[in-house]
C-alpha cells in the first residue's frame, strides 16, 4: 500500500491506495478516477497494515481506494459498507472529520 500525508492549509489530508491500482485509470459511466495523473497524491510511502492504522490516528480527511485499504477503514470502525463506493469493482472511501 502507498500513503501520502498532504498538508495544505494547516489540515492533515491522507491519500492512501493498494499499490497495484497506481497508474490505472477506473472509469464507470460518468465517473473516473485517474490514479495514473494524480498518483503524487497517494505515492509517498509503501506501508503495510500497522502503520495505516497508525497514520490514521490523526486526519482531517482521508481518501483511500482499493481493497486492503478500505477494509483497514471498516476494521476501524471509521466507516462501514454503505460509506464505501465502487468504480469498475475497486472500493474507495472519502473520509471528512470536522
Amino acid at each position: 500500500m502507498y500513503i501520502k500525508i498532504n498538508e495544505r492549509d494547516g489540515k492533515r489530508i491522507i491519500g492512501i491506495c493498494d499499490k497495484e491500482l497506481i497508474g490505472k485509470i477506473l472509469k464507470e459511466r460518468e465517473v473516473e478516477m485517474d490514479l495514473s495523473a494524480h498518483k503524487g497524491f497517494f505515492v509517498g510511502r509503501v506501508v503495510r497494515k500497522s502503520e495505516v492504522v497508525g497514520e490514521l490516528e490523526v486526519f482531517d480527511s482521508v481518501v483511500a481506494v482499493g481493497v486492503k485499504v478500505v477494509g483497514i477503514i471498516k476494521e476501524l470502525g471509521l466507516a462501514d459498507e454503505g460509506a464505501v463506493q465502487y468504480i469498475n469493482s475497486v472500493p474507495y472511501i472519502q473520509l471528512y472529520r470536522f
